[in-house]
């Protein structure tokens, strides 16, 4: 519970402005997984899609949007919803290949939550 109230203050703190929107991107996805981890399913898939949206408008894609995918896949599976954990799981391995390279960690991760 603390983890959750912390990142959300921490995102309510940090502007929009495109100078700071990447890091609007990885405190989102601390926020995310700290909600997943207090079952808060649906205020996480909420968080997931404003970080997609501000993801998208950035280039290069935050390498970060790789996480919050592959936490969506976790996020889903643990929901139950094993055909959408299955297409997020395989959107973040797509992405962490195209940033990270197929010997990166967070690659790992990625194949991870697609073999869960």
């Amino acid at each position: 519970p603390n983890a959750v109230a912390l990142a959300s203050e921490a995102t309510q703190l940090i502007g929009t402005v495109e100078a700071v929107a990447e890091e609007r991107v990885r405190l989102l996805w601390c926020l995310q997984h700290a909600l997943i981890y207090n079952n808060q399913f649906a205020e996480s898939d909420r968080i997931a899609q404003k970080a997609e949206q501000l993801a998208m408008q950035l280039s290069p894609t935050p390498h970060e949007f790789a996480n919050i995918l592959h936490e969506q896949a976790k996020s889903k599976l643990m929901q139950g919803s094993v055909t959408q954990a299955i297409d997020f799981a395989q959107r973040a391995v797509a992405m962490h290949l195209k940033v990270h390279g197929s010997t990166h960690p967070e690659t790992g991760w990625g194949y991870d939550a697609l073999g869960r």
